[in-house]
């Protein structure tokens, strides 16, 4: 499995309401997600999941000691382990 999510806005200064400078975010995550599940019996599955991701995070905003500037981008890992019990076919748990 892989994943991608982004975003971005931009917005031009108001004076007029107190934005003096315009202000805008870029945010950007690519990841990865290799899984891997094992049936302990027929009703008891159990799943591990390491996650190795990417990000970017970018913005620029107006703030009362001045504009502020934030460009950061880095690598993560983390991971998911899952159990699945169904002890009958109208009931799972997990």
């Amino acid at each position: 499995m892989y994943g991608a999510l982004g975003f971005t806005y931009k917005y031009k200064p108001d004076p007029a309401h107190g934005v003096p400078n315009n202000f805008y975010t870029e945010l950007a995550v690519l990841t990865l997600a290799p899984a891997i599940a094992y049936s302990l019996t027929p009703d008891l599955h159990v799943g591990l999941e390491i996650n190795p991701s990417y990000g970017r995070l970018r913005y620029k905003t107006p703030a009362p000691v001045g504009r502020i500037k934030v460009d950061v981008r880095g690598g993560g890992l983390f991971g998911t382990v899952g159990v699945l019990y169904t002890p009958t076919a109208l009931l799972s748990l997990g």
